[in-house]
């Protein structure tokens, strides 16, 4: 237990390296330990050891399949490692265990906008991890980009161009006024 919560407070301060030294230690010792699992694979990804992650995630989700953080940080290594379709099914599966898993909604979203060129789908995440409560501290940039995805989508009707000729208003010339 003590080099799990060690390997926690070096993730929490960033210290990626003894974060996993530490959790590697302790899945070594404690391999059913789906927590420690999680925790080691998110500091391999984070670091970006992104083959050790995946099997540190991979090894999570065999031992316990609820777990949107995994499936959500496999679906990260999966799109680092240019593999967006694995990567969409594993935020497919984060949502399906977590309706609101909103790292999940948020990725998905992403992902099917610059990856997948499926915009509405994507629109449809972004309203759904802007309808969040609380509501997400990126509400406001993530809005935007749901707002411009909707005028791509739904572009505002053109005017039709008319043939009808302008009328031009030509100053009418008015005889000077006389003043007694």
């Amino acid at each position: 237990a003590a080099r799990f919560n060690l390997g926690c407070l070096h993730l929490e301060q960033n210290n990626l390296p003894a974060a996993i030294a530490e959790l590697t230690t302790f899945t070594v010792l404690s391999n059913k330990s789906v927590e420690g699992w999680l925790k080691l694979g998110t500091a391999q990804m984070r670091a970006r050891q992104f083959d050790a992650a995946e099997k540190s995630l991979t090894t999570t989700l065999k031992l316990d399949q609820r777990q949107p953080e995994g499936w959500n940080n496999l679906g990260v290594v999966q799109l680092m490692r240019k593999r967006p379709r694995d990567a969409y099914l594993s935020f497919a599966n984060a949502l399906r265990v977590q309706t609101n898993c909103a790292s999940a909604l948020l990725n998905s979203a992403i992902l099917a906008q610059q990856h997948l060129n499926d915009r509405p789908l994507a629109l449809q995440r972004y309203r759904e991890y802007l309808a969040l409560k609380p509501t997400p501290a990126n509400a406001t940039a993530v809005a935007e980009t749901a707002r411009l995805l909707e005028l791509e989508l739904n572009p505002p009707p053109r005017v039709a161009p008319t043939n009808q000729v302008a009328q031009v208003n030509t100053p009418v010339n008015k005889p000077p006024v006389v003043t007694n």
